[in-house]
């Protein structure tokens, strides 16, 4: 707040800035321009920069100053512009903290109790004592009516207040929620009773607990029967039901013309026979392959001389031939 035809000293009008950059400036003669009540003119002052503070300042004097309205605008070389707009006024608090009463009417300040108006406001006239009492009377307005002994009206603190209070609105919502709890606490109670018989049947030594044990060790036996009949299976009778025939183990595989008495030495001996014929098989197709070769894909020289020799990888087919192309000897190396 500033007042009327009263200088300002050490005016800080903040940071120059440069317009390309963006860095701060802090030296250069800034121009600074004043506009009272629409009246244009210079400032009485240059602004100058203050180290101290890091931030530009200027000494408004108070011609400066005597306006309603003051509009300050400052410039610098390559930087953008600053400007402030002051409005003023004719007084200020003094040296009591009190506001001189034209102020206060101008401001239209309202008292809610009307115990302090500006009509009865003079220059050092409010003491603590007034101040309190109609403060304590806005107070008392706002949470206790007298008028209804109740606490407030619609929109008062005082509402709030009441609705805490026994028998208010959120004491009343409280009070229904515990009973709710209660009421449900009840139900978890009989739930748990109803379950009780379930959760003794699944402990160790309970029902289900007995009826699974019970199940486990007939696994075990059947698992045990089921081994001891697989181990001797190769050397029992099996009945079959539809016919009663008795079908030993000798008998399938004379059926299936199983020599061996084991179905491994049948495997056996096909894997050696496999070993033996396939690889000799193999062998002679490649041979053939190789020589097969020269004479289809491969490169031919001495061709109409008699003797034709066939080139390709690696190997050479060498043709003895008549006039006619018959061959009567074929050699390869």
């Amino acid at each position: 707040m500033f007042k009327k035809n009263t200088a300002a000293v050490g005016f800080g009008i903040g940071h120059f800035i440069n317009a390309s950059t963006g860095a701060a400036v802090t030296t250069g003669t800034p121009t600074c321009k004043r506009t009272i009540d629409g009246t244009g003119g210079a400032c009485a002052n240059a602004a100058s920069y203050n180290s101290d503070g890091a931030v530009w300042e200027i000494d408004l004097d108070a011609a400066d100053m005597n306006g309603d309205v003051i509009i300050l605008s400052f410039t610098l070389t390559d930087c953008l512009p600053i400007s402030y707009t002051i409005h003023t006024v004719t007084g200020v608090p003094d040296g009591s903290g009190h506001y001189p009463s034209d102020i206060i009417e101008a401001a239209g300040v309202a008292w809610a109790s009307g115990a302090i108006t500006a009509a009865v406001i003079a220059d050092n006239a409010i003491d603590a004592a007034t101040f309190a009492a109609d403060v304590d009377a806005e107070i008392a307005t706002m949470v206790w009516n007298a008028k209804t002994s109740a606490y407030g009206n619609s929109g008062d603190f005082g509402t709030v207040v009441k609705d805490w209070l026994d028998g208010g609105r959120l004491d009343a919502i409280l009070d229904e929620l515990t009973s709710q709890g209660d009421t449900n606490e009840t139900k978890l109670d009989t739930i748990i009773t109803d379950t009780n018989e379930l959760q003794t049947d699944w402990t160790n030594g309970g029902r289900l607990d007995a009826i699974l044990d019970e199940l486990t060790t007939q696994g075990d036996t059947n698992e045990a029967a089921i081994d001891s009949v697989l181990s001797t299976a190769s050397d029992t009778y099996l009945t079959v039901a539809s016919s009663g025939a008795v079908v030993s183990a000798a008998s399938v595989r004379n059926a299936i013309g199983m020599a061996a008495a084991d179905l491994d030495d049948q495997l056996a001996a096909i894997v050696e026979d496999t070993g033996t014929t396939i690889p000799a098989t193999i062998t002679t197709i490649d041979t053939l392959l190789d020589r097969m070769a020269p004479a289809l894909i491969g490169t031919v020289t001495g061709a109409g001389t008699g003797t034709e020799v066939f080139v390709y990888g690696g190997v050479t087919a060498t043709y003895t031939v008549d006039e006619d192309g018959n061959r009567s000897e074929v050699a390869f190396s």
